[in-house]
């Protein structure tokens, strides 16, 4: 069957900082029978929250006559661009600059603000019209056409605008004249567009101008431009720079169009509102964003309403799942962010042993627990109470003889970091193991990395933390922990050490929240003595098993929900299948839900309800609609079964780490449209810090994805037989 036509729409990822905004939302209720555009609820929160967010699909039109209706309803409807996962914010996201500034102006009105998330950015302005939001904070260029429609502020910024092309191309044009051949891509909806439009040489068609996907953001289109993909695109000097922290294979052509403003739209008719807004653009808008956030205790942090928190990037921390941040850590300092009632930020450091000098030079309120407690260490900054205890264990390869006597340590090689807590503990085993050899590993390599080093045989042995050894496990790294080095190690925030009114208040969030393992979390903490085989049950059921048992009613509305589509129904039955062993209520180790296990965000951001993951004709619906979404973005000449492959592994992690897979291929030389040898390959390199510190989404537990994608392929010709 033929499986690529291309959907006729596509969907939006939210971003980092809008998503961190959840924690302060309003407790929601949802008509389950409703599938699409549930009827909502607002509950009153009790508590004190950060600013609330809602998909644009659920707020009620409502027509603020101007300043004063506002101020009197105590809230600020800010519509703000969903579309594009954010970069891994390494240095601090940029989108907080945004929110800060939106947050302050509500400050300043007197009322507050609330966010109103928006998939495609074509449609901010048509949200703002039809009454969904009170103004539009996106970053949007002013143009003569969105004068025309809406009242546009007084510039917030000034931007230059570049035309774009691959470092790689031998000859960079100068000129639009020497992209008459080639032509130029942008999306339709875009400012580029408008402005292009009016350019001689395209209103003559000597110049084309192709659309880009309305799907694609700015950052993944310049990846596009670097892959070779696209010949030439037009973005900003601000998403410029921003690319340009992680990768470098795009360069400016020549400049298209400089000082060009940058305001924020409101509804036509709200002049009050807009003279409002002017006046706080003019004398109370701080660009400084950097200095207004350091420094400071418990009444700081309120003041702003940002926490700011290090943390790393990794399966165990935090990372992207489908552009939504995830990973225990993450939903453990969300979960603080919501009960002090302030926004969080995330910042990731470059490398580990940053994490300390950050929260020392006040960049950061917090860093999350995930350093271990150490008489050196303790020295230095003030720790929280124990937020979880883990143990160490050594890790070998599955296939070697286990060690249970420190004395077999003899003769053997063990690779720890010089500043970590395993390079003090192993000196415990000293006695017994005297000819040991202890090699200490560059500071910026993570544990992660070691343990993936000793499945592959170039590490001979390590050690680590048994829930970082669960995840290795679960993502299918042939290792296995044998001998006990540090018992119920703890772990807890460090903070700075003046900083005693915060750990007043994360002392009590700890008390509350013991040992990580709070039923709100999607992935409590494994434990020592969970098997392999339980841990990777936990990710994958017995899928041939279901196979053989699969209900009849699975195939038939398969089948009916794929007719009329170009998506092959046993496609999705084979993914229910190895996703949940055809169980509609299984709830999966990493926060998947239903028959493909499927995030909730994901379903929220395809216009469906958390709900509909565990009805059949439902989760077959969304699972039907991302795949063609994911499938409908890769390039038509990939070869059917590899592009098969790769939109499951997009799937299973999220499309934007497939693009940085394909992007991290082109890198290394390697087949972007080829599945094994190429984006296979590509995918697993990005599970290693030094790979995933130049990818925009940054590490990806890829591993899962790979084995996943390959088992459903395998699932799918079983069917077929």
């Amino acid at each position: 069957m033929n499986m690529l036509k291309k959907a006729p729409w596509s969907a939006p990822a939210i971003s980092l900082c809008v998503l961190t905004l959840l924690a302060g939302c309003a407790s929601v209720k949802v008509d389950v029978e409703s599938e699409r555009g549930p009827n909502v609820e607002v509950v009153a929160d009790s508590k004190p929250t950060a600013p609330q967010l809602r998909w644009v699909q659920d707020e009620p039109a409502y027509l603020a006559k101007d300043l004063k209706e506002i101020q009197a309803r105590g809230e600020l409807r800010v519509l703000v661009h969903g579309l594009g996962s954010p970069s891994v914010p390494r240095l601090g996201s940029p989108r907080a600059v945004e929110l800060s500034r939106v947050e302050t102006l509500a400050r300043v009105l007197g009322v507050r603000a609330r966010l109103v998330a928006v998939g495609e950015r074509s449609e901010l302005l048509t949200s703002l019209l039809d009454g969904r939001g009170d103004i539009v904070a996106s970053r949007l260029t002013i143009t003569p056409d969105r004068e025309r429609r809406v009242l546009m502020s007084r510039p917030i910024r000034f931007i230059e605008e570049n035309v774009i092309v691959s470092k790689k191309r031998k000859k960079k044009p100068g000129s639009l004249q020497d992209l008459t051949e080639s032509g130029i891509t942008v999306r339709t909806s875009s400012s580029f567009h408008e402005m292009l439009s009016q350019e001689e040489l395209v209103q003559t068609g000597a110049l084309k101008i192709h659309p880009m996907s309305e799907s694609i953001d700015t950052l993944d289109g310049l990846a596009a431009v670097g892959r070779g993909e696209i010949e030439a695109t037009v973005c900003d000097s601000h998403a410029l720079a921003s690319y340009q922290t992680y990768r470098d294979d795009v360069a400016v052509a020549f400049p298209y169009r400089r000082d060009v403003p940058i305001g924020w739209a409101i509804r036509p008719g709200s002049n009050e509102l807009v003279k409002a807004i002017n006046t706080f653009i003019s004398t109370q808008l701080v660009a400084d964003h950097d200095v207004a956030h350091q420094g400071g205790d418990l009444k700081a942090i309120k003041n702003r309403g940002v926490l700011r928190v290090a943390m790393p990037n990794d399966s165990n921390a935090f990372y992207f799942h489908d552009g939504h941040p995830s990973g225990r850590q993450y939903e453990l300092v969300n979960l603080l962010a919501q009960q002090m009632g302030v926004r969080l930020e995330l910042i990731v450091p470059r490398a580990q042993e940053d994490l300390m000098e950050m929260v020392l030079a006040r960049r950061v309120d917090l860093v999350a627990p995930w350093l271990s407690i150490t008489p050196e260490r303790a020295k230095r900054v003030r720790f929280s109470l124990p937020m979880m205890r883990v143990d160490e264990v050594l890790i070998q390869r599955e296939s070697d003889t286990p060690i249970f006597d420190p004395a077999d340590l003899n003769g053997r090689e063990i690779h720890v970091r010089k500043g970590s807590s395993y390079r003090e503990h192993i000196e415990t085993l000293r006695e017994k193991a005297p000819n040991m050899k202890v090699v200490e590993v560059a500071e910026g390599i993570e544990t992660s990395e070691l343990v993936a080093k000793v499945a592959s045989g170039e590490v001979d042995l390590t050690i680590a933390d048994y829930d970082i050894l669960s995840i290795a496990m679960a993502n299918g790294y042939k290792v296995r922990d044998s001998l006990l080095i540090g018992h119920h190690k703890s772990r807890a925030f460090a903070l700075h050490p003046d900083a005693m009114e915060l750990l007043a208040t994360v002392d009590r969030f700890c008390l509350a929240h013991p040992l990580n393992q709070d039923p709100s979390l999607s992935s409590p903490a494994p434990t020592a003595g969970d098997s392999v085989s339980q841990i990777a049950s936990a990710r994958f059921p017995d899928w041939r098993r279901a196979i053989k048992r699969t209900p009849s009613s699975i195939l038939k509305t398969a089948e009916r929900v794929c007719a009329g589509t170009s998506l092959d129904p046993h496609l999705l039955v084979a993914q229910s299948a190895v996703g949940s062993g055809h169980k509609r209520k299984r709830v999966g180790w990493s926060g998947g839900r239903g028959l493909l296990q499927m995030r909730p965000h994901t379903a929220r951001k395809l216009g469906f309800s958390e709900q509909a993951l565990e009805s059949l004709g439902s989760s077959l619906r969304i699972g039907r609609d991302y795949m063609l979404r994911i499938l409908a973005d890769l390039p038509s000449s990939i070869p059917k079964q590899d592009r098969i492959l790769m939109a499951l592994a997009g799937f299973r992690l999220g499309p934007e780490h497939l693009n940085d897979a394909r992007s991290l291929a082109h890198d290394q030389g390697l087949p972007t449209d080829k599945w094994k040898g190429g984006v296979r390959k590509a995918l697993r390199l990005l599970e290693r810090p030094e790979f995933a510190s130049r990818a925009r989404y940054g590490f990806a537990p890829a591993s899962d994805a790979v084995v996943y994608a390959e088992r459903v392929l395998e699932a799918m010709e079983a069917i077929g037989k």
